[in-house]
């Protein structure tokens, strides 16, 4: 028989009822003002529902906002998402969708602004980024492309404005700013460039106004201004 959360005692992230942990189906009810649980609501609103495996959380959990629209889904394992977990705006629009393993990211995460434009997308192992990493502009245009390696920015990252015209190119070494970095106006002019060595300000520093007028320079040596 399915049991209320308010039936339930917790341990941590144990669910406990009369003592022991907990087996079992159990729903959250709220009222519709979404202050408060409350046993029933007037209008019969969950605020989640799943099942619970020896006091942890197991399979399909499901949530859903005051107004009654379900808020996500997420599939569990010992208590920690394992699985894929969905999550959607109060209009209905999906959110993110995220793959988990073992309670860590693993796999592609992806996120959506509320008009439904893709908003970024970013690879996962166990938890730590690794890979090609991409975020767009909420007109569809792309803002960011770079990629990780064990948690740290490797090789190029180029980014964008707005009007599709190129912003910034920047290459990365273990995380670390490493070689020439260029950036435009967004009318695609060149609006400056520097460079780094190992993270450090190494060399020229130049920067342009949007009518090609020299603004900015300055020479770096190991950090330092020469």
């Amino acid at each position: 028989m399915g049991k209320e959360k308010k039936d339930l005692e917790f341990d941590g992230k144990i669910a406990l009822f009369e003592g022991k942990p907990f087996t079992g189906f159990c729903v959250q009810h709220i009222d519709y003002m979404g202050q408060h649980h409350v046993e029933r609501s007037s209008l019969d609103v969950f605020g989640s529902e799943g099942h619970y495996k020896n006091g942890k959380k197991d399979g399909l959990w499901t949530y859903w906002y005051p107004e009654g629209q379900k808020s996500s889904e997420a599939h569990y394992k010992d208590g920690v998402e394992n699985g894929v977990t969905t999550r959607w705006y109060q209009n209905s629009q999906q959110l993110s969708e995220k793959h988990y393993k073992d309670g860590v990211e693993d796999g592609v995460s992806t996120y959506w602004n509320p008009n439904g434009q893709k908003s970024s997308e970013a690879h996962y192992k166990e938890g730590t980024l690794m890979g090609p990493h991409i975020t767009w502009h909420q007109n569809g245009q792309i803002k960011n492309k770079e990629h990780y390696k064990d948690g740290k920015r490797e090789g190029l990252r180029v980014s964008w404005h707005d009007n599709g015209q190129k912003s910034t190119e920047v290459n990365y070494k273990d995380g670390k700013e490493d070689g020439l970095v260029i950036w435009w106006h967004e009318d695609g002019k060149k609006k400056g460039e520097k460079s780094f060595k190992d993270g450090k300000l190494n060399g020229l520093w130049t920067e342009w106004s949007e009518d090609g007028k020299k603004t900015y320079e300055k020479h770096f040596v190991d950090g330092k201004e020469q």
